[in-house]
């Protein structure tokens, strides 16, 4: 009988990590504002954080308070792939709060082509720190070691345990003899879902309490072992009792989770290249109306998006409200105006009642968003790509509204045209 609490730094993590536990056949639901409801004994809850964008020490605290809540046997902490936000300063409150004597990290994600290549992280044949993300400024910029990373915000030792070590199966051995020489937190290289299966599968044989830190990939190890044929409880709930599949999708949700009821309402606040490539496809495909929102503060333009955006809608139209492409990614202070404006235009939308479905790129849009709408629980059905979760809003002015997450990077090109595009077809067949 085990334990298991899952925390995430964003919204669009929290999701990620949660459509892997309801692939496994969990009840998930995630707790957008850090306050997990205690009445669902039958769901696990994934509670959101949102401290990424916030000082070291407050994300600290915030692990902090979360762990330290009831005992917990397991905590899986999802952390970003592209290693931003406060990731050591995080991994030292999880730590602290769990009474823990390690924390393994893991931020690999070999299905969408990131790895971890001699405690670096690489995307797609790169060097994190050779990427776009070098440029953003809630990211470690050109540094690519996990090690080093973690370093600049953690009191903790740090060392790598080598792709070597875990295909050997040495990972025990090499965690009990670092450990004697001082080290608290490890880095697993991985480079394919066999080397992150093997390491998990390790991790989970050590001593309770226990801290996994990474992304989808070894959240979804421990989902299959954790969860897979079990209904999994609330944070600090036993799991072990007989599972069904998972939730029931809604009515207004295609079984498969292959596409969007239409129209969609899609608000991107992304500044990252997949972003924005995406929408693109989708435009270019005709599928949505793209409106851009080229001064948050601006009422003017506020009101045109909010009027454009509802007319497309009332049209049978999907409409995609996105940030303009000026926004400079280093000025922290303006990405927030416009992510608070963008939140704003959808709350003014969606209560016109003429979307089918909401689509929020990137996290700290994704949040913004979610506040506008008094949207304090998700329920998650799964993953519908790598990095995009399908889920429904539970409360708030949207209730019962098919949503999907994701952060900027996450999916391919045609993700955005994909969902929506079987819709069009059939909505024009019909017309």
């Amino acid at each position: 009988m085990t334990s298991l609490e899952v925390i995430a730094d964003d919204v669009t993590g929290a999701c990620d990590v949660g459509a892997e536990l309801a692939e496994a056949g969990a009840t998930v639901r995630v707790a957008v504002d850090g306050r997990p409801a205690a009445d669902h004994d039958d769901a696990v809850c994934v509670v959101n954080t949102q401290s990424r964008a916030v000082r070291a020490a407050e994300a600290y605290e915030r692990v902090l308070r979360l762990t330290r809540r009831r005992p917990i046997d397991v905590l899986l902490k999802k952390i970003d792939t592209a290693l931003r936000g406060h990731l050591g300063a995080e991994l030292d409150g999880a730590i602290d709060g769990l009474g823990a004597s390690a924390a393994f990290v893991a931020p690999a994600v070999p299905a969408a082509g990131r790895v971890t290549r001699g405690g670096c992280q690489w995307f797609g044949g790169r060097r994190l720190g050779e990427t776009e993300f070098a440029a953003d400024p809630e990211g470690p910029g050109a540094e690519s070691s996990v090690v080093a990373v973690i370093a600049r915000e953690s009191r903790r030792r740090t060392e790598m345990i080598s792709l070597e070590t875990i295909r050997a199966g040495g990972l025990h051995h090499r965690t009990r003899t670092l450990m004697g020489a001082g080290v608290d937190v490890f880095v697993v290289d991985a480079e394919c879902d066999d080397d992150l299966a093997r390491a998990a599968q390790d991790m989970l044989e050590l001593p309770r309490p226990l801290c996994i830190a990474g992304s989808i990939g070894v959240a979804a190890v421990v989902a299959a072992r954790m969860c897979g044929g079990n209904r999994v409880g609330a944070p600090g709930a036993v799991i072990g009792t007989p599972s069904t599949t998972g939730p029931a999708m809604p009515p207004t949700w295609s079984g498969q989770r292959t596409r969007l009821p239409a129209p969609a309402l899609i608000i991107c606040g992304s500044l990252h290249s997949m972003a924005r490539a995406q929408v693109d496809a989708l435009c270019r495909a005709d599928l949505a109306e793209r409106i851009p929102l080229r001064d948050g503060a601006a009422a003017a333009n506020h009101a045109a998006a909010v009027a454009r955006a509802h007319a497309a809608l009332c049209a049978g139209r999907s409409a995609v409200v996105s940030a303009a492409r000026l926004v400079k990614m280093a000025d922290p202070v303006a990405r927030r105006r416009v992510e608070r404006a963008l939140g704003q235009v959808a709350s003014e939308v969606l209560r016109g009642g003429a979307a089918g479905a909401l689509v929020l790129i990137g996290g700290e849009t994704s949040y913004a968003v979610l506040r506008e709408v008094g949207a304090t629980e998700l329920v998650v059905h799964g993953r519908v790509a790598p990095l995009v979760a399908a889920t429904t809003i539970a409360c708030g002015d949207a209730v019962g509204l098919p949503l999907v997450l994701k952060g900027g990077s996450g999916g391919d090109r045609d993700t955005l045209r994909s969902l929506l595009g079987p819709l069009a077809a059939t909505r024009q067949a019909a017309g």
